[in-house]
C-alpha cells in the first residue's frame, strides 16, 4: 500500500478524515475480524446504540496514524516479526436499506442494488445451486440483517475480549445477534488465500491521501494508478466521465463521456463522507481446485505452478505471471516494484501471456482493450478490498470431515471473507462481478469465464480451452452503506 501524504497535505485536500471510517481508506490490516451481524429491536435503543458508536468507531485519521507508527516501529527496530510493540483493536459499522427503513430514513436516491438487498440481486451475480440465497448462513433475506460491526486487532485474545465487551452493549440496547463470522490470517501461510495465493495485491491508490510515486506521480506503489476519492468515498471528485454513471444492461454499456469528475453522490445529504460496503461469505473447495489445476495442467503439457499461474493470473509467491512468462515452478521471488508493474495492451493484447479469463485480468484488465473503452473505462469500476480468510487450511491427509479435512461442513468451512468499498454497488461491485467475472465474451467471444469465480469454459491461448468447475460458493452476503461520523449521529437523530 502506498505511503500517505502528511496531516496537513490531506487537510489541504480537502479530505475529512476524521468523519471517514478507518477500514475504507486505511483498511484495519489486522490478523483478526469478527463480522457481528444485528437486527434492531426497539428503535429508540437501536438509535442509542448508534449514538454510542458515532464516539467510539475508528476514523480514518486514527488508523492512518496508527500505520504510520506501525511503520515507523518496524522499520526502526528492522524485524518484521516484531508486531507486539504497536497494537489496536479497531471498530467500524455500516447498515443495510432494511436498517435504514427501521430506523425512519428515506433511501431515495440511494444505489438501487443496496435498496433491494443482495439477496434479490443473486440472479445477476450468477448465485444458483448450492449457491443460492435459501441456503446461505447470513443474508437468507434482504430484511434479514439491519447492521454489521466490524471488529478487528491484532490478537486474537483482544478480539474475543471486544466481541464480548460488543455483545454487552447490543444485549444492553436491544440489538439481537443474527449471526458473528471470525476471520483470521493463516498462521501456516500469512497473506495468502486458501487456495495458496497472495492476496490484496494491486489496491488502486487514493489521489489526495496516498503519497505520488517518484518514478511516476500518476501512481502509488508502481503499477498502482491514483485515482479520484469520489470513486470509494461519496461526495468527493470522481474519475472523468462517472458523475451520472449508466446502469448496466443485458448487454455492456455504453462509456459515459468524459467529464471532468463531479462530486459522487448517492441519496440524501448525510451520505456524503459514507461508502458502500459489499459482504460475500465465499467457501473454497481447495482440494477440488487443486485437483482441477492438475487435470487442465496435464491436459495442455504444462507445470501445475503453471497451469495455476495460468487461471490466476499470478504464481502462488505473487509472482505475475505477465512478467516472468510461463515458467515451470513459480519464481518465489517478485521484488516490490514486479509484483503489480506491468501493463497488458501493448505486451500481451492477445492474451497469450495471461488469459483474458485469468482471475486478475477479468477483475481489473488495466490498460487492456475493453468494450467499455479501455483503462479510462476500467478505473471507474475499481473497488477497495478489505478481505480475509476464514476457516483452517487444507492438509492431504487429516480426517475428511475434521476442521483440516476436504469435507469441513459448516462451521468448520474454510473460505473468504470478501469485502469492498465503493461509491456505486451497480457500477463497481456488480459490474465487475457481471460483466467481466461471469462474462464469457469478454473482452472477446472466445474467452470464457473466470476461472476461479465461475465454472465452465476458459480460452488458454495458444490453441487449448479447459474447463473448470465452481471452487468458490457464496455462503453468504450483504449489501451495506458505511456512514460518516456524521451520517451515524443523523441516523442516532443527534444534532450536530
Amino acid at each position: 500500500m502506498p505511503d500517505f501524504l502528511s496531516d496537513a497535505d490531506i487537510a489541504a485536500n480537502g479530505i475529512e478524515v476524521a468523519e471517514i471510517q478507518g477500514n475504507i481508506l486505511a483498511g484495519f490490516n489486522k490478523d483478526h475480524e469478527a463480522l457481528v451481524f444485528v437486527r434492531f429491536g426497539d428503535i429508540g435503543e437501536a438509535k442509542a446504540w448508534l449514538g454510542h458508536l458515532a464516539n467510539r468507531v475508528a476514523t480514518s485519521a486514527e488508523v492512518i496514524a496508527f500505520n504510520r507508527l506501525f511503520k515507523a516501529v518496524q522499520g526502526r527496530r528492522n524485524d518484521r516479526d516484531d508486531t507486539d510493540t504497536v497494537q489496536a483493536t479497531w471498530i467500524n459499522v455500516a447498515v443495510t436499506n432494511s436498517g435504514l427503513v427501521a430506523l425512519g430514513e428515506a433511501d431515495d436516491g440511494m444505489d438501487p442494488s443496496f435498496i433491494a438487498g443482495m439477496a434479490n440481486r443473486a440472479p445477476d451475480l450468477g448465485d444458483d445451486g448450492e449457491a443460492a440465497p435459501g441456503g446461505w448462513v447470513v443474508g437468507r433475506a434482504p430484511d434479514e440483517v439491519h447492521a454489521v460491526l466490524i471488529i478487528a486487532s491484532d490478537r486474537r485474545d483482544d478480539l474475543h475480549r471486544a466481541i464480548a465487551h460488543e455483545l454487552q452493549r447490543l444485549a444492553g440496547h436491544g440489538v439481537s445477534v443474527v449471526f458473528v463470522q471470525e476471520g483470521h490470517t493463516r498462521s501456516d501461510d500469512p497473506g495468502h488465500e486458501h487456495f495458496g495465493y497472495k492476496d490484496g495485491i494491486s489496491q488502486p491508490g487514493l489521489r489526495g491521501v496516498h503519497q505520488p510515486n517518484p518514478a511516476d506521480p500518476e501512481q502509488g506503489d508502481l503499477g498502482s494508478d491514483l485515482l479520484e476519492l469520489g470513486e470509494f468515498v461519496l461526495g468527493y471528485q470522481t474519475q472523468p466521465g462517472v458523475a451520472v454513471a449508466p446502469p448496466p444492461t443485458d448487454g455492456y454499456p455504453a462509456p459515459a463521456p468524459p467529464t471532468e469528475g463531479a462530486p459522487s453522490t448517492s441519496g440524501p445529504g448525510w451520505t456524503k463522507n459514507g461508502s458502500y460496503y459489499v459482504f460475500r461469505r465465499l467457501r473454497q473447495d481447495v482440494p477440488s481446485f487443486q485437483e482441477g489445476i492438475t487435470a487442465a495442467a496435464a491436459a495442455i503439457g504444462v507445470s501445475d505452478d503453471a497451469m495455476g499461474a495460468i487461471v490466476v493470473g499470478r504464481y502462488k509467491s505473487g509472482a505475475p505471471l505477465e512478467v516472468t512468462g510461463r515458467v515451470a515452478t513459480d519464481p518465489f521471488a517478485p521484488t516490490g516494484d514486479d509484483i503489480n508493474q506491468f501493463e497488458y495492451k501493448a505486451s500481451d493484447a492477445d492474451g497469450h501471456v495471461v488469459p483474458h479469463a485469468s482471475h486478475i485480468r477479468k477483475t481489473y484488465p488495466r490498460d487492456a482493450d475493453t468494450p467499455g473503452g479501455g483503462e479510462d473505462d476500467t478505473q471507474r469500476h475499481r473497488l477497495l478490498r478489505r478481505g480475509i480468510p476464514y476457516g483452517q487450511s487444507y492438509r492431504h491427509g487429516s480426517p475428511i470431515d475434521g476442521p483440516n479435512g476436504r469435507d469441513a461442513a459448516f462451521p468448520l468451512d474454510r473460505g473468504l471473507l470478501f469485502q469492498c468499498y465503493g461509491r456505486s454497488i451497480v457500477d463497481q461491485f456488480e459490474f465487475v462481478t457481471r460483466l467481466w467475472v461471469n462474462n464469457p465474451a469478454f473482452t472477446n467471444a472466445v474467452d470464457g469465464v473466470d476461472g476461479v469465480l465461475s465454472s465452465g469454459a476458459m480460452d488458454v491461448p495458444v490453441g487449448h480451452s479447459v474447463t473448470l468447475q465452481r471452487f468458490v460458493t457464496a455462503t453468504g452476503g450483504e449489501y451495506f452503506f458505511s456512514p460518516s461520523v456524521t451520517g451515524l449521529r443523523h441516523l442516532a437523530g443527534i444534532n450536530a
